[in-house]
């Protein structure tokens, strides 16, 4: 259970890092005034071997 435990809190932290970036987005876009819901910041920094990877 604890694998189950550490891998459903990676996907958490990933789904909040993309509504993050999604939001960014939308506001720069002028689509969204302003969050719905605050958004969480991150409590330490992500290392670039846990960031998202985006296909071109």
């Amino acid at each position: 259970m604890t694998a189950l435990s550490a891998h459903q809190e990676q996907i958490i932290t990933t789904q909040t890092q993309h509504t993050a970036i999604l939001r960014q987005i939308q506001l720069h876009l002028g689509i969204l005034s302003t969050p719905e819901h605050p958004m969480p910041i991150l409590s330490k920094p992500i290392e670039p071997s846990q960031a998202p990877h985006f296909v071109e």
